[in-house]
């Protein structure tokens, strides 16, 4: 059995990502990777060990309590941020699951940044997993993407896809 996976859109800011099987779209409900941008911003702040602490307090309390740290706040923050290896990846952060990020090109990536700045005002810092489910099951006013990427393989998955919700 022969799988592919397309960058095929955006829709509610999130990229999906369409399986394919033996050429198919691959079966309801799961047929989509799903991405989601991490702002500028939050990435910025996922990476500050002072601003990290409103993240991972609960992860910390948690942690004291099992006994597996006896750090302090800031440095079990530090701890988290170091072993995220942000040092050598720009885009890292504590917790970070890129699952599906693969599939994105750096073509495709800069034009769903630059979709997201221009059409929605989102700086994106960089992308994470958000689950695998397509995009009407969450959002049931879901008809078209918002933005369909600049190429013939994600059309054709967009009008795969337009046509199995069809039926």
């Amino acid at each position: 059995m022969k799988e592919k996976a397309v960058p095929v859109g955006i829709f509610q800011n999130e990229i999906f990502i369409a399986r394919y099987k033996d050429g198919e779209l691959s079966a309801l409900p799961f047929n989509f990777d799903v991405i989601r941008p991490v702002e500028a911003s939050v990435l910025q702040d996922l990476r500050d060990p002072d601003s990290y602490q409103d993240y991972c307090e609960d992860l910390w309390k948690g942690a004291v309590q099992a006994g597996a740290t006896k750090l302090g706040l800031r440095e079990y923050a530090e701890q988290c941020i170091d072993e995220a290896d942000c040092l050598n990846d720009d885009e890292a952060f504590p917790g970070k699951d890129d699952s599906g990020c693969e599939y994105l090109t750096p073509e495709l990536r800069e034009e769903a940044d630059n979709y997201l700045l221009n059409e929605c005002g989102v700086e994106v810092g960089t992308w994470e997993c958000s689950g695998s489910f397509c995009p009407n099951s969450f959002y049931k006013n879901f008809k078209k993407f918002d933005y369909v990427f600049d190429n013939d393989a994600a059309r054709k998955a967009a009008e795969d896809y337009y046509k199995k919700i069809a039926k």
